[in-house]
């Protein structure tokens, strides 16, 4: 077994390349308790070293980020070459990091767009969720960017509890004419007008924005088509 307690840093830091998680786990605790300063000083020449031709580059990567994420210690520029990795689970895990950092980042719902459109459902969910923890009509938009993809049930979940949550800034918005997104999904634009918000029950049910939004979907694509 690997050498945990006492193991200098930089022996610590390898030992997040080992296969089993739950020695990883054990080193990122041990990792955690130590010097931050000196932990990152460790870490930046730890993440030189390593082998970008490694087909587990990605998830060290993600380790490195994770590890500044323990020690309550921004990289946005680590944090960005993440959310676009070539490795769609690095990217889904980069999303989670950017939705515990988003206060602390430049522009997170800029960067949150792409995740939302992401090809990869995981990456997209992790999306959905983080619209979810701000306090605008914006959020609401990059949600439904989400909607330009297939949805399955836990995309659909994570989308209906996400607008519900953001139910009154989106339903301000359109209350006030705004756009949210443009294109076929933008049907706010063409039909905010058309819909009663009163008539939008409370709480929301998961399904009723989906069904409501996909009915005007529709009448949208035959509007621009």
């Amino acid at each position: 077994p690997a050498n945990i307690s006492g193991a200098s840093i930089e022996n610590l830091l390898d030992v997040l390349k080992e296969p089993e998680d739950r020695t990883r786990y054990r080193a990122r605790i041990e990792l955690g308790g130590r010097e931050g300063d000196k932990v990152i000083a460790a870490l930046e020449k730890w993440i030189a070293k390593l082998d970008k031709a490694d087909p587990n580059y990605a998830h060290h990567m993600m380790e490195a980020l994770w590890l500044h994420q323990s020690h309550n210690i921004i990289n946005e520029q680590l944090l960005r070459r993440m959310l676009r990795s070539t490795d769609s689970n690095a990217r889904a895990a980069a999303t989670r990091v950017l939705c515990y950092w988003r206060d602390r980042v430049n522009e997170p719902l800029y960067l949150l767009k792409p995740q939302a459109e992401d090809e990869n459902a995981l990456v997209r969910v992790e999306a959905v969720r983080a619209c979810s923890f701000f306090n605008t009509a914006e959020a609401a938009s990059v949600a439904l960017l989400a909607l330009k993809h297939p949805m399955d049930k836990y995309l659909t979940y994570v989308h209906g509890e996400t607008m519900k949550q953001l139910e009154p800034y989106w339903t301000a918005a359109l209350a006030k004419g705004e756009m949210l997104v443009k294109g076929s999904v933008g049907v706010v634009v063409l039909h905010a007008h058309e819909f009663d918000l009163q008539s939008i029950p409370r709480p929301m049910p998961s399904a009723y924005f989906h069904d409501m939004l996909h009915s005007l979907i529709g009448q949208a694509d035959e509007a621009l088509y």
